[in-house]
């Protein structure tokens, strides 16, 4: 089966990462860590999708080496370096220019829109699974914690504290 392009725009995907991962607090700094684990997580996710993904000069974005160059790209256009005494501390996107890269993803493809609703709704799935996941083994801490405190009692009462 052929894959299916999505053109990646790193405006609209830098906006994309903006919305996703600081939709709390509305700041525009970021660790650049942060944006190349993003990018590359997205990229796995539309190669598990079946999407060939390129960007907008139209270079396909294939391995690792292409994630990065892609981060990269979004970093050195659209943010600066953000200082803490005297040296880097994060990343910042450049405010001029937040209207803009809001205005290419409003204008970006419906196949990108698809592919980042596809990936926000794995996105959730996964983090309800890991707490559906924590509450279970913490439900069955609970219930054998009352065991496991009358083992203790007992081992300490029979046997003394070193046992």
């Amino acid at each position: 089966m052929d894959k299916k392009t999505v053109i990646l725009n790193s405006k609209a995907f830098a906006y994309y990462f903006l919305q996703h991962y600081y939709r709390r607090n509305l700041k525009t700094d970021y660790d650049e860590t942060d944006l190349k684990k993003f990018v590359i997580y997205f990229c796995r996710f539309a190669e598990i999708k079946n999407k060939l993904l390129v960007d907008e000069n139209g270079k396909a974005i294939l391995n690792s080496t292409d994630h990065l160059n892609f981060a990269n790209t979004i970093m050195s256009n659209y943010s600066f370096d953000v200082e803490k005494n005297g040296k880097p501390f994060c990343k910042s996107f450049r405010t001029d220019l937040l209207t803009d890269i809001r205005e290419e993803y409003l204008a970006s493809s419906n196949d990108f829109k698809d592919l980042v609703s596809d990936y926000e709704s794995a996105y959730i799935e996964e983090i309800y699974n890991n707490t559906k996941m924590l509450l279970e083994v913490e439900c069955i801490c609970a219930k054998n914690s009352n065991a496991n405190l009358k083992f203790m009692q007992d081992m300490i009462k029979d046997k003394g504290f070193d046992a």
